[in-house]
């Protein structure tokens, strides 16, 4: 998903996508093929290519280069394991909702990247007002990137935001540092925010990172992109923050002086932009986006070394980790992942879902039990052939819906 939000920005003005209006629910469309949709996809679109210094390491030799082999395991199949799926939109006229949180009470908290907002949706009303307002960085991938809210949300009221901090107000073109904050809400409205991490990686464009997930023992994972700039092998110094996954206690992170270096969980990801925590094993899950193909699904370990920019695709390096699944040459541009929690769809339970910016489709990676380790197969649960479908972010509701969000809609996932 290289300089993926210049390419979302230059779609939507294109397409009119945000100018959109709302559609009637109805069940889910068929699926169809991932490769061919992705192709269709391509072809009727005019994304501008990546514009970011990154990519040019390539003519000193020191860019990505494909890897031996593919994984193992096959790209995604045109069926899906669940019947009866009805898909409707919840609302329309949004810009660039993404970063789901769905409280136990059941509102879904989401953020508008370049607006710097998190919001609240009640039902199928969104509140006028948002709960938070920062002033953001607005170029290429930059903006509000991540939210989270705490696990005892419903007695402390903590959320967290993610952000680009711009070089000052008023100056939105200029980033000046990420940002890690958490604030309490109160009837929709969050106020009091407190640092957990400042002075995080910035770059001039793209692969901000920036996604949250709480373990079971509370803990936090958090992703740091390699911000996209000139030198990426940034992602293999052990003396920089840049692509990796952060894994730290908040109180903590919260000390006054902390390192956080001291908090690098695992390196070589260059576009995390899904992050979750298995309930069974523990371990965190991550999408990553290659520069031209092989998106990957990772599983990750403390020490973990997933190999950008050294190398692209399953490189099969003993040094490096391989993804448990990859797109191959389908550029997918993989997003939003959830591993799923609920008992309206039994099949999925315990398993990642994630989507793809460029396709629309949302996807089910079937593991194998008990280990929860390795990747059997993936299966495309919605086709977003449509224009719409899961293009950035999704998460799980107490019932078991599944949310999840287009470019200018978030839609509701249950059963027919």
């Amino acid at each position: 998903m290289s300089g993926a939000w210049a390419r979302l920005l230059s779609l939507m003005l294109a397409l009119g996508l945000l100018l959109l209006g709302g559609c009637s629910g109805g069940t889910a469309s068929t699926p169809g093929n991932v490769a061919a949709t992705a192709s269709a996809t391509d072809a009727a679109t005019a994304r501008p290519e990546e514009t970011d210094d990154a990519e040019t390491d390539d003519e000193e030799g020191d860019g990505p280069t494909a890897g031996s082999a593919p994984t193992s395991t096959p790209r995604p199949l045109p069926t899906t394991t669940t019947s009866g799926l009805r898909s409707e939109v919840v609302v329309s006229g949004l810009s660039l909702p993404s970063a789901l949180a769905v409280a136990l009470d059941g509102r879904v908290f989401f953020v508008e990247v370049k607006k710097g907002l998190v919001r609240v949706l009640d039902g199928t009303t969104v509140q006028v007002e948002p709960v938070v307002s920062v002033p953001v960085a607005r170029g290429a991938e930059h903006g509000l990137i991540g939210l989270a809210l705490d696990p005892d949300f419903g007695q402390n009221h903590y959320l967290y935001t993610y952000y680009t901090e711009p070089l000052k107000d008023g100056d939105a073109a200029r980033p000046r540092r990420n940002r890690l904050t958490r604030w309490t809400e109160h009837n929709g409205h969050a106020t009091g925010e407190v640092e957990v991490l400042d002075n995080l990686p910035v770059g001039k464009c793209c692969h901000t990172g920036g996604k949250l997930a709480f373990a079971g023992d509370g803990s936090v994972y958090l992703t740091v992109g390699d911000q996209g700039d000139a030198d990426r092998r940034a992602a293999q110094n052990p003396n920089k923050l840049n692509g990796s996954i952060l894994h730290f206690r908040l109180d903590e992170a919260m000390q006054k002086g902390v390192d956080p270096l001291r908090f690098v969980y695992a390196k070589g990801l260059r576009n995390p932009y899904g992050l979750d925590v298995h309930p069974v094993s523990g371990a965190p899950f991550v999408t990553d986006n290659g520069p031209d193909m092989c998106d990957e699904l990772n599983l990750g370990h403390q020490g973990a070394n997933f190999g950008n920019p050294a190398v692209e695709c399953s490189g099969q390096e003993a040094r490096y980790d391989d993804p448990i699944w990859e797109s191959g040459v389908d550029r997918l541009g993989l997003t939003g992942l959830r591993i799923y929690r609920g008992a309206m769809f039994p099949d999925y339970v315990n398993h990642p879902l994630f989507c793809s910016v460029n396709t629309g489709s949302l996807m089910h990676a079937i593991l194998s039990a008990p280990g929860y380790e390795q990747v059997e197969r993936v299966e495309q649960v919605v086709d977003g052939g449509d224009g719409e479908g899961c293009r950035l972010d999704l998460a799980v509701a107490a019932d078991g819906a599944i949310y999840y969000a287009s470019m200018s809609k978030i839609f509701r996932l249950s059963r027919g």
